[in-house]
């Protein structure tokens, strides 16, 4: 609104018109082969938590990148495990200072040629498809954000999946919002999932998340159940507190 004039009445200007986006963001969930790969081999260290905190292409070309890690463990396997990245002399890495069992790792690295092509054609990856577990297939699900129509697709399905063959499309949606999670929350989580809290039948206890968290298992059953109940909350479609109650049920 403009300044009031002499009679003292605010007067209204133009109206901006409203932004429209002239592209639709949507979500992609690909199935690829599992392939080797250092982040692999970190996300499936014994004892090792680690959270992958930014991946960012390096110009001008983008076939490095720089990634930024959290790990959190005893000390001698985050050493052993720094020492594995480190030891190519293709990758740059670098270590926060004075820290036992919780570090940050800066690792610059070569870029796969999966990775290399959603980046140059302006896709977003929500998921790391060198930090996912495998599925029961063996294949690992990698998710993507891109525009509609999906632009990167083309471009990538005519490129092998970096030594690993095709990937399959498995959906093509309009992407969920980001989970509430806390970062605290998803660590304790992942860890509980890589190291078999969650199996059936489950190969290791609670003790053990603890543990490997380096936490009280006070701490991580909160975690863990704070963290489960987040993702409930988050699932598309009627909750279920909406779920029609079973026949002699009470209510």
């Amino acid at each position: 609104m403009r300044d009031p004039g002499r009679g003292g009445r605010w007067e209204r200007g133009p109206v901006e018109p409203a932004l429209e986006p002239r592209e639709a963001l949507v979500g992609v969930a690909l199935s690829v082969p599992p392939v080797t790969h250092w982040l692999r081999r970190l996300t499936e260290w014994p004892g090792l938590s680690s959270r992958l905190l930014a991946c960012q292409p390096l110009p001008p070309s983008g076939t490095r990148a720089v990634h930024l890690l959290e790990l959190a463990g005893p000390e001698q396997e985050i050493r052993a495990a720094v020492s594995s990245v480190a030891h190519s002399p293709s990758r740059t890495v670098a270590l926060s200072p004075d820290a036992r069992d919780r570090v940050l790792l800066r690792v610059v690295s070569r870029t796969g040629s999966s990775c290399r092509a959603l980046f140059r054609s302006g896709g977003i990856c929500r998921t790391c498809r060198f930090r996912t577990p495998r599925g029961p297939d063996g294949r690992v699900r990698w998710e993507i954000l891109t525009t509609r129509p999906p632009r990167p697709l083309p471009e990538m399905e005519q490129r092998a999946w970096s030594r690993g063959g095709a990937g399959a499309l498995r959906s093509l949606r309009n992407p969920p919002p980001y989970s509430q999670l806390t970062g605290r929350q998803e660590e304790a989580l992942r860890c509980a999932d890589r190291l078999g809290y969650f199996s059936v039948p489950r190969r290791v206890g609670l003790g053990a998340v603890a543990g490997a968290l380096g936490i009280s298992r006070s701490s991580a059953a909160e975690l863990l159940r704070r963290g489960v109940a987040v993702m409930i909350r988050s699932l598309d479609g009627p909750r279920l507190s909406t779920a029609p109650a079973p026949p002699g049920a009470r209510g």
